[in-house]
């Protein structure tokens, strides 16, 4: 059986200065899994803060699809605690995973979007995964940093360098350890798993003036910008 859990870490303190616009990201990202065309999925984040109680969030919590989940002593931003996570899927969800499923984590940032294809994508490519597979799914930028925003095709990860929106697939057995999609730095875990390279456009980037590290890439670094006829698939 498939257990397809899509986890997101949002560790910041409540003094965090863009935590209101975090939290308006993620009411985004929660609008389009609202919108996935395979419901078949649990939608973790690990956080330390209240969820805000957008309509959106609680669509999806009481639809099943939405739980939160603490953090034991974590305290930087960056960080999730990845045992708190086994332990949640493993013994304290509904239906916790078993010997035997192929079970699929997922990782999207609070600050970036899956299409309503992803899900079906990913557990399509999953079924013929024998041996534990990293799917990397093709996506798009979203440059929000001036007006007007524009959308790009995002061409900067590869077998080499794996994407912040992989998923891995492990099929359970007795004894075996659960490594999850955050078991290393994403760009890292092609060494050490077998990867599918989707060809299927999946997921949005967004660049935006909060995230420092990523608001340094010029326009030039992206990849080909959508042409109008190619945004409004996306609408």
């Amino acid at each position: 059986m498939i257990k397809h859990f899509i986890i997101t870490r949002h560790n910041y303190p409540k003094n965090y200065p863009y935590l209101r616009e975090r939290m308006q990201m993620m009411r985004i990202a929660a609008a389009f899994l609202n919108l996935s065309t395979n419901k078949n999925f649990v939608w973790i984040i690990q956080s330390n803060n209240e969820i805000i109680d957008y309509p959106e969030f609680h669509e999806l919590a009481e639809n099943g699809m939405l739980k939160q989940v603490g953090f034991n002593n974590q305290s930087k931003v960056k960080d999730i605690d990845i045992d708190t996570i086994i332990d949640f899927i493993t013994k304290k969800i509904e239906n916790p995973i078993r010997p035997g499923d192929k079970l699929i984590t997922s990782r999207v940032d609070d600050d970036d979007i899956l299409l309503p294809n992803y899900v079906k994508d990913v557990q399509q490519i999953a079924m013929n995964c024998d041996i534990d597979t990293i799917i990397d799914l093709k996506g798009y930028w979203l440059d929000k940093r001036e007006e007007p925003i524009k959308y790009y095709y995002n061409h900067r990860y590869s077998f080499d360098r794996t994407s912040p929106f992989i998923s891995l697939v492990e099929n359970l057995e007795e004894g075996k350890p659960i490594r999850t999609a955050y078991y290393i730095h994403h760009a890292k875990m092609g060494k050490h798993f077998n990867v599918f390279e989707s060809p299927n456009h999946s997921w949005i980037q967004v660049l935006h003036k909060y995230n420092q590290k990523m608001n340094k890439l010029k326009p030039q670094e992206l990849g080909r910008e959508l042409t109008e006829s190619e945004k409004r698939l996306l609408e």
